[in-house]
């Protein structure tokens, strides 16, 4: 045999007993690979969770609610500078949960968004490990996906203090349960649970669990194999919490709460865009798949595995599968139908598409009808673009940077001080433009570091209150007032920019 012959005989063997060893090792050694990417993951959600500002709107406004609901001892009616909370029409169940980081950890920034960072958590693992049911690989490839999902480390969800990562984890608990009930019945009742909880979490936009059930349900078969006693009980599993919240919201105010919570949160915003948020129907395909994100690379894989295998149209992948349709396309077309327009509407739409890509590259790279070059450079292209993704990730986080007057209010006061508790006025200024009254961000900062009772009228406010405050100030304007106006006045803390004065 000549030297040319025998070499590309074992050449191309060398390179699939190589590639075969690869897979091997992953299938051989999956804990412990599993165990690596969740340690990434769990970095990723938790490290520096404290450091970033508290961002004005969602997060501020919920660690507002949370604490004051803490402080009153009421676990049903949300307030606002304890008045009752007509603009976050959410029920409750985000609320106790930060309610419960308080108890746990204390009053600090880090309590506000560690359910979030928990629940996202869980949500990755456990899709993940549903994924496994089609193969080692698959959950590995899909749980290293979500490590490279910057988005749900960007804006809400995994390191914000508001209600999506919650949501998102019960959405997706929902319709792993959907999807499992061909093969366990009780599956139903779970299914109806995670949506009441869901809607305890987020409203309305539990609505797509409803419509996504009701069409697997009926697409599939299953609805017609559901007996009496199954529907009263699943009819059990969602009624009942949301009867005893609506019961004890009712009794505290009337029908105040359900009336803006169907007009404001509901009829409101998907009528008008509210807020500013007005965006083409093609909203979150271009900030999703056209932005710098890895759900790009998803999509392709999504789209050449589903080509490839044609698998939706072989009969025992059906039942599977259409559950992965419905949960993608049923929120991600709904909300790019209405008219109020927010990125993190259609987080829990990202986790079906991250599973089905994690099933799919696992597909091809194990399919004996693609050649080994052809799944070599897949392997390779596939894991350089998950380094250089969950790579960002990481140098973002270890990059985030606090809001100066943000830590200025945590390092002033303690809740143990003399001056805790007391009535607080901020006198600052942004571009140059005074500033008299409290944002959202700060009252929460003010609330969990002081106790404050947060007052608007700035420094013209203070002088006058007859009572026990404080004045948060830019250096810039104490050194206008200190001779005159402000001379009277006490310094209890102050930094080159800021000034914490007592009368």
């Amino acid at each position: 045999m000549k030297l040319e012959t025998y070499k590309s005989i074992t050449l191309p063997n060398k390179t699939r007993k190589i590639y075969q060893a690869v897979i091997d090792f992953t299938a051989r050694f999956y804990i412990p690979i599993f165990i690596l990417l969740s340690g990434i993951l769990f970095f990723l959600c938790f490290y520096h969770l404290d450091a970033k500002w508290v961002s004005e709107w969602d997060e501020a406004r919920h660690g507002i609610n949370a604490y004051e609901m803490y402080q009153n001892n009421n676990l049903i009616v949300n307030t606002f500078n304890y008045s009752n909370d007509y603009w976050n029409l959410k029920p409750p169940l985000s609320y106790w949960c930060i309610m419960l980081s308080f108890k746990l950890f204390g009053f600090h920034v880090f309590s506000l968004r560690f359910y979030s960072a928990l629940c996202y958590f869980i949500t990755c693992v456990a899709a993940s490990l549903f994924v496994k049911r089609q193969s080692h690989l698959a959950s590995l490839f899909t749980m290293a996906f979500f490590c490279a999902s910057g988005l749900a480390f960007v804006a809400h969800m995994a390191r914000a203090g508001d209600a999506d990562a919650l949501y998102t984890m019960l959405f997706t608990f929902a319709m792993l349960a959907m999807m499992s009930i061909h093969d366990n019945k009780k599956m139903l009742y779970v299914l109806g649970l995670c949506f009441s909880l869901a809607f305890l979490t987020k409203s309305w936009h539990s609505g797509m669990i409803v419509v996504i059930g009701a069409l697997y349900l009926f697409l599939t078969g299953e609805l017609n194999k559901i007996k009496k006693k199954e529907w009263l009980l699943f009819l059990l599993s969602f009624s009942l919490p949301l009867l005893l919240w609506a019961t004890a919201r009712f009794m505290a105010d009337g029908t105040s709460f359900f009336n803006e919570m169907l007009q404001k949160d509901l009829l409101n915003r998907t009528s008008d865009a509210i807020e500013g948020h007005n965006h083409p129907f093609a909203f979150y395909y271009d900030t999703i798949f056209k932005g710098d994100y890895i759900y790009k690379a998803i999509m392709i894989i999504c789209l050449i595995g589903a080509v490839f295998f044609n698998i939706l149209f072989q009969k025992a992948y059906f039942k599977k599968f259409i559950g992965y349709l419905l949960w993608f396309f049923i929120p991600f077309l709904a909300f790019s139908a209405v008219k109020t327009k927010l990125v993190w509407y259609v987080y829990p739409a990202l986790i079906p598409l991250t599973m089905v890509a994690g099933i799919y590259t696992a597909k091809l790279l194990q399919t004996e009808q693609i050649l080994f070059k052809v799944k070599w450079v897949l392997l390779v292209i596939v894991s350089c673009v998950l380094i250089k993704y969950t790579h960002a990730n990481i140098t973002e986080i270890r990059n985030i940077s606090a809001d100066p007057f943000q830590s200025f209010i945590e390092a002033s006061v303690t809740r143990d001080d003399e001056y805790a508790g007391a009535n607080a006025y901020v006198f600052t200024y942004d571009d140059k433009a005074p500033i008299s009254g409290w944002t959202q961000d700060n009252i929460f900062l003010a609330e969990i570091s002081g106790d404050y009772r947060c007052k608007d009228g700035g420094m013209d406010a203070f002088l006058q209150d007859q009572n026990e405050s404080v004045l948060y100030i830019s250096k810039d304007y104490y050194v206008l007032f200190q001779e005159d106006e402000l001379k009277d006045c006490q310094s209890l803390f102050e930094t080159t920019d800021f000034i914490l004065l007592k009368k």
